[in-house]
Formats: C-alpha cells, structure tokens, sequence
C-alpha cells in the first residue's frame, strides 16, 4: 500500500505491518503503533541516505515490522564494502535514538517504549539472518572468502533456520499466552518467506554480475583476474556458480589428463547462461 514519498523515494506500507497497527488500535495502543512505525521508518532512511551518499539509486522501500525493504536498481551483493555500510545504517539510527532517549528520557512521555522499541530493533536487525541487516553483513563479510553464490545461501539459510526458531519460540508464547506471540508468528513468517524468495533468486544474480564488470576494463589499465580449472565435462551453470564477484574471471579447460585445452572468459559463460545452455557442458563453448 502507498504511503508517502520521501527523499524522491516512494514508501509502502506491507499489510503484514497495517495488521500489527489495526492490532494495536484494537486494544486501545494505536499511539504505541505510531510510535512503533515511525521508529522503523526511522531505521529504514538511515538505509536510504547511507545507499544515496554511494550513489545508489532508490526506488522505493516497503516498510515491515522488523525494519524495511528497499528496493535499489544496482546490485549491492557485488559490492560487499558497500553492502555492509548500507545494511549498518539502519541499526546505527537506532543507536542514536536509544542515545537521544537517554539524553530527554525526562521529557518523554513514551520513554520506554521508545528505548525498548529502539533496543529490540537493533538487536533483531543484527541477526546474522538474510533479509536482515546482520544477514546482509554475513554476506558481505562471506563473499570475501568464498564464491557469492555459497555466501549468499549461508546467510539465506540462516535466515530460514532463525524463522524457524522464532516461530517455535512464538507456538510456545502462545501456550503460555505471552502478549507477544502474534507479534513474534508474524517476524517468523517474514524470515521464512523472505529467505525462500532470496534462495530463488540468486541464481539470476550473475546477469547483474556481467553488466557491473564489463565496464571495469574501460576504467583500468591493469584488472586483478582470477583464474579458475574446470573439466571439460563440466556443467557451464556449475562453473559459473564458482566465479568471483571481485575479480574478472579466466576459466582454464582441461581433459581427462589434466592437459590444458583451452580458456574461456566468464563473459563466454554467462553468455551461455543468458542463451539457456546452462546445462550444457563447458567444452561445448571451445567448437
């Protein structure tokens, strides 16, 4: 649902966060939902000017219970420096509003729902749990050590094992009639589908992947390459999941002996990827 336009972004609003205010205005704490929105929408424009000062285009962001999403035209999963700085904006808002709390806790009416709000916010976020800030952070922090693809599945994979958990957590809640329950099925929910959504499709991430980095040789004399070893029975899809998201890529083609055949670019690939020929075998691409 439309919100408002803010900064030249459009802000929705998810129904999953209109059902938690309706749930608050039931019983009798809509200003308690205001103030629960306003902290998140809070959260989410630190999100916003951190990706604008990186001139990052942003189209528009939805705004849910735990934070945000926004949704930006450039890849942020191949720029891992970026990524973290943008995914640690959110939470560093929260902190200065728990630090402002503590500065005029005397002259606010809502102190501790604000403080609690802010604290919960932050810590939540810090999850190492894909969609979350944190997840986005282990992703970032991944990639670094191994192919984007792997890293990507780790923190999505967290973030479904840390649905699952919170929706145990929230059965349990409900047994003991904790306040909270319905609040924490709904966080379990959003985990658990937004991981399902991010698993399906990062496996299109790498056409993004092409188009960043074939500017790179219009930019620079010298690129840093990374040179990889396949069989040349090896599925195209397969190699392509092993290419760095740093470097340009060089695939070495090699037989049954070890004897090197070939070369082949990633642009080949992915190439070959975009044509619908992921599953064919890499050798395919010499002939």
């Amino acid at each position: 649902m439309f919100l408002i336009k803010l900064l030249n972004v459009k802000v929705y609003l998810n129904p999953l966060f209109l059902v938690i205010i309706v749930l608050f205005s039931l019983t009798g704490m809509l200003a308690e939902g205001i103030i629960l929105f306003l902290i998140v929408l809070f959260h989410e424009f630190g999100h916003i000017i951190a990706a604008k000062s990186l001139k990052y285009d942003v189209e528009k962001v939805e705004l849910l219970p735990v934070g945000g999403v926004a949704v930006i035209n450039q890849p942020l999963e191949f720029n891992g420096r970026n990524e973290w700085f943008i995914a640690l904006a959110g939470p560093f808002n929260n902190l200065m509003m728990i630090a402002l709390c503590f500065a005029f806790k005397d002259y606010l009416s809502h102190y501790q729902l604000i403080l609690n709000a802010n604290i919960t916010l932050f810590l939540f976020n810090l999850l190492p749990a894909f969609p979350l800030d944190g997840g986005r952070v282990l992703r970032a922090y991944l990639s670094k050590k191994i192919p984007l693809n792997q890293a990507n599945k780790i923190a999505v994979l967290m973030g479904f094992f840390c649905g699952i958990l919170i929706m145990l957590i929230s059965i349990y809640s409900f047994w003991i009639r904790a306040v909270y329950a319905l609040y924490l099925l709904i966080l379990s929910a959003f985990l658990v589908i937004a991981s399902q959504k991010e698993y399906s499709r990062s496996a299109y991430s790498y056409f993004n992947l092409t188009l960043e980095k074939k500017e790179a040789p219009k930019s620079k004399e010298v690129l840093t390459a990374q040179v990889l070893m396949a069989h040349c029975d090896s599925i195209i899809y397969n190699v392509i999941k092993e290419l760095s998201t740093r470097h340009i890529s060089l695939v070495v083609v090699v037989d049954d002996d070890g004897e090197i055949i070939d070369f082949v670019t990633e642009y080949l690939l992915l190439d070959a990827l975009k044509k619908g020929k992921g599953t064919a075998s890499i050798k395919t691409l010499l002939y």
